[in-house]
């Protein structure tokens, strides 16, 4: 599981006019994803906040991430274990 936060609009990381070039927000961590899947782990679905240096909403972020957080836990307890 990724947490990103960047300083830079959601529309920076799809857009392919952007910095990003279109890569999405698993796009920017993707050496991260890349190595642990050579370890034979498999990927979650990554949190990106892109106005944590703003501090203009901050109670809605963590609202968010939260709600992330939950969403993968609630999968994960499905995962068979042993």
């Amino acid at each position: 599981m990724t947490s990103l936060t960047r300083k830079a609009p959601s529309h920076a990381f799809t857009d392919r006019q952007q910095f990003f070039a279109g890569v999405g927000v698993d796009g920017d961590p993707l050496h991260v994803h890349k190595a642990h899947r050579f370890r034979g782990m498999s990927g979650l679905p990554v949190f990106i906040d892109n106005g944590g240096f703003n501090l203009q909403d901050v109670a809605s972020d963590i609202a968010r991430y939260r709600t992330h957080l939950s969403d993968i836990f609630a999968k994960l307890s499905d995962w068979p274990t042993g």
